[in-house]
């Protein structure tokens, strides 16, 4: 369910990557990332080049997205999320800082209009870089607008490492009080000891509140952009793309490393403008 087909729902109608593994639904805008609302004529910042360049970046209200997309529909079912590090894109010229009174006044009419639309619900990626100066308030300002329309907040947490149990308060409470259900996206523990608390904080934590699901994907490793600072926690980084080195695609991080002559970390500043890695 849990997807990045934004664009391929536009690209290649047909869905065949998904419909040749029996997948009939899928939910987009995760992580928070969307194509709409948003128009921008800069190279997307990471993770937001997951759902293309500037040039699908086109669409000024989600809306027009929706209107797209059905214009010639796809061959599977679509559940549209709004992102929240979109709306930001679209609201803050600084992401390195919250949102402001004015700004997150903007989103709120955005996610607002996208509700109205048809969007299902609003999903955040507080852990990459255009949404990680966002306080808890900032989202809980945004997810306040969805009780409203039964919509759902979905989220990839701010931490799944040792801050990892935090995060998962900072979600539950978020779902509290804005009362809405709460989606943990690609629920992990990227430190395995914290495995066993994860999974038992989920009834002990919410017992009595909003309705909580998450999403797992079967595998070991995870597949997102490639960003210098997540290497450190990494056993393994095969680069799935790289825009300023496409050449090396299929290849691992650390022989490209040891080929040029400098530490995994730098070798991944190079290749991150933008790139794409699987991290086990």
């Amino acid at each position: 369910m849990h997807a990045h087909d934004d664009r391929l729902l536009l690209s290649n109608r047909e869905m065949t990557p998904k419909l040749s593994q029996g997948v009939t639904t899928v939910v987009t805008g995760n992580c928070g990332v969307s194509l709409a609302p948003l128009q921008i004529q800069r190279s997307p910042p990471p993770p937001l080049n997951l759902a293309g360049g500037a040039e699908w970046y086109r669409f000024a209200d989600f809306a027009t997205y929706l209107a797209e997309v059905e214009s010639k529909p796809p061959a599977i079912n679509v559940v549209p999320l709004v992102g929240h590090s979109t709306l930001r894109a679209g609201a803050l010229d600084d992401f390195t800082r919250p949102a402001r009174e004015a700004e997150i006044r903007l989103m709120k009419e955005r996610l607002r209009a996208a509700l109205e639309a048809g969007a299902a619900g609003f999903s955040t990626g507080l852990i990459y870089p255009p949404s990680r100066s966002a306080p808890p308030a900032e989202a809980v300002a945004l997810a306040e607008e969805l009780p409203a329309f039964g919509g759902i907040y979905t989220t990839h947490m701010r931490d799944e490492g040792d801050g990892v149990m935090e995060a998962l308060e900072e979600t539950f409470e978020t779902g509290r009080r804005a009362r809405v259900p709460v989606v943990v996206s690609t629920s992990n523990a990227a430190a395995p000891r914290y495995g066993a608390p994860v999974i038992g904080s989920w009834p002990a934590r919410h017992a009595g509140n909003s309705p909580v699901g998450f999403d797992v994907y079967p595998y070991d490793a995870s597949s997102t952009v490639l960003l210098p600072e997540m290497i450190k926690r990494a056993k393994r980084v095969l680069v799935t793309w790289s825009k300023s080195h496409p050449e090396a695609a299929g290849r691992e991080l650390s022989e490209i490393a040891v080929e040029w002559g400098c530490t995994a970390a730098e070798a991944a500043e190079r290749l991150h403008i933008p790139a794409g890695p699987s991290i086990s």
